[in-house]
């Protein structure tokens, strides 16, 4: 089981790449609990690239907070491509946080249909309390995720999203939207990262077995002139301290 802390590193927070755009509110909040504890409760889940780099799987807002707060390093569990798996979060969101004028927006094209239409898993969806699905024509889109960005901010923006994983909502509530996404492949993430640019907020969901949790890393091991010693003293405290659950159980994180 100890072998698990073999993944475990402190990498340079600059060879950390977000693969999505964060939420401000969210990274406040974040930011602001990580000054008060002084320690970082998890680690960061990151996979390396081809280009040395790495690509952030969870943590997106922790590296963000790390940075606003000036530390260098960042203590990273660095997992393989065949360790994990990518889905999509969906998003509910209140009916009036801004939808109906991306409908009206002559830079996105819309296709529409109802009933057993919302069942189906087209790239960009919006779905309605009835079951009308509104969809995003990608094959009309000069730059689909220039658009895809244009979606997701015009409701960010009003600061009032559920993420919900895939398949777990089919339709929203009275007053809601579920606003549903195709996951993207490992390898056009990839592209995405490589052109320089990002996805959407809170779209990408990686499933991942045998995290490292509830760690509590101490903040001043990440600065630049970090005690390497105390570091490797921890990790010998965590390989003790280590339970594996393989039955479900149900933890409150207050």
């Amino acid at each position: 089981m100890s072998e698990v802390l073999l993944s475990l590193q402190l990498i340079e927070l600059d060879k950390m790449s977000l693969h999505e755009e964060h939420e401000p509110s969210r990274l406040e909040r974040v930011s602001q609990s990580m000054r008060e504890d002084g320690f970082l409760r998890h680690p960061i889940l990151a996979t390396e690239m081809r280009d040395g780099r790495y690509l952030v799987l969870d943590g997106a807002h922790r590296i963000g907070a790390l940075r606003l707060l000036g530390y260098c390093k960042v203590p990273v569990q660095v997992a393989r491509q065949d360790d994990f798996s990518i889905e999509a979060w969906h998003h509910l969101v209140p009916a009036d946080a801004g939808v109906q004028q991306l409908f009206e927006d002559p830079s996105l094209h819309w296709t529409a249909g109802s009933g057993a239409a919302a069942q189906r898993q087209g790239w960009l969806e919006i779905v309605d309390e009835h079951g009308n699905v509104r969809a995003l024509d990608c094959g009309v889109c000069h730059d689909f995720l220039e658009a895809w960005h244009k979606v997701v901010s015009a409701y960010n923006a009003r600061g009032a999203v559920k993420r919900v994983p895939a398949r777990t909502c089919l339709l929203p509530d009275s007053g809601m939207l579920l606003i549903r996404f195709k996951p993207l492949s490992y390898a056009e993430l990839e592209r995405v990262m490589e052109a320089g640019r990002v996805l959407p907020a809170g779209v990408t969901r990686f499933q991942i077995n045998g995290r490292l949790l509830n760690l509590k890393i101490p903040l001043h091991l990440l600065h630049r002139d970090s005690d390497v010693s105390e570091w490797e003293r921890l990790r010998h405290v965590w390989r003790r301290s280590l339970r594996l659950y393989t039955e479900q159980v149900y933890l409150c994180e207050i």
